[in-house]
């Protein structure tokens, strides 16, 4: 299966079928974990037409959420740590998908309700409400996807939006939402594919997309300087670097071992010595703020999106302190 998955990806397809051979390289290995249950049963669901027959696999999916060990990862965690874990191997053409590696597409809030766009009737729509609908439009624009998961389910959260919609109409929407899960892998991919179109690329959440990669790309290039070598903030990401590497969801006990070991080592950072003082962590704010500087200092780097935003940020600073000559 992830042999199939990585000549698709070697073709330079769309990022959506990145997930796919992100799902075959975690779960070939892994079948048994919640995730790739979680997985297996939704693409079931998404399979069946017929809307009864989708109930018992929907009660599966809530029987498998609820059967979570206490203090064990969620399912939305597991599917960090394999992104993660997954982009840590540099997989061929799957640049989109992995530019926000540490990602999550989240809109509103993690309650069900507000979740991917739905909210109470006669409510306004959030930022993040509006962005999910804009790319949501944009990708069931095209015939072809009309059947995805994202639009079934977008179109069932635009009938809820609508003015007028009575209580048992809602609780028949919320009753077909149920049977339209939200497949986390495939909106980041649909996310990533919308923000390679250049008419999208000033909207606020490929604007998000770019700061998050490029703010990557500047510890990267600081983290590679003397001065970065020997500050708290690139040791920190080097131990964070190597603690995501490893699945939270491994039973391997030598892994398990290794992740606890690192997870006790990166929370010394924010610990304050025994003889009191500040942690070791409370400098790294102004380490990053001074890189920054050194980084958008170079010419070739004053166009990058975090660098623009500083500058502006600094103008209108200046604009708003009381002139010196004043």
């Amino acid at each position: 299966m992830f042999a199939v998955a990585s000549s698709l990806v070697a073709l330079g397809v769309p990022a959506t079928s990145t997930s796919k051979a992100m799902y075959a390289w975690q779960c070939d290995k892994e079948p048994s974990s919640l995730i790739c249950q979680h997985h297996s049963l939704v693409q079931q669901m998404l399979a069946e037409k017929d809307r009864e027959a989708r109930k018992p696999i929907q009660t599966k999916i809530q029987a498998l959420v609820k059967s979570r060990p206490t203090g064990t990862p969620s399912i939305s965690e597991q599917y960090a740590a394999m992104k993660l874990a997954y982009c840590a191997t540099s997989p061929e053409g799957a640049k989109a998908l992995c530019s926000t590696a540490a990602s999550q597409f989240k809109t509103a809030g993690s309650a069900s309700r507000r979740s991917w766009g739905l909210r109470k009737p006669g409510a306004p729509m959030t930022p993040s409400s509006s962005s999910y609908s804009d790319v949501a439009t944009w990708y069931c624009a095209k015939p072809k996807n009309e059947e995805e998961p994202m639009c079934k389910r977008a179109a069932v959260l635009k009938q809820l939006r609508a003015p007028g919609v009575t209580a048992e109409q809602r609780k028949e929407l919320l009753d077909k939402l149920k049977g339209a899960p939200m497949v986390y892998a495939t909106t980041q991919a649909i996310y990533a594919d919308y923000c390679k179109i250049e008419e999208h690329a000033a909207k606020p959440t490929c604007t998000r997309l770019k700061h998050t990669h490029a703010t990557r790309t500047m510890r990267e290039w600081y983290c590679a300087q003397p001065a970065g070598q020997a500050g708290m903030w690139c040791k920190r990401q080097a131990l964070l670097d190597r603690l995501q590497k490893i699945p939270s969801s491994s039973t391997d006990p030598g892994q398990k071992e290794a992740r606890t070991k690192l997870s006790k080592e990166f929370a010394a950072f924010s610990k304050r010595p025994e003889g009191g003082g500040a942690p070791p962590s409370a400098g790294i704010a102004k380490e990053i703020t001074d890189a920054k500087k050194s980084y958008c200092a170079i010419e070739t780097n004053k166009e990058i999106v975090i660098c623009k935003a500083s500058m502006a940020g600094a103008a209108r600073a200046g604009l708003a302190r009381p002139s010196a000559l004043g």
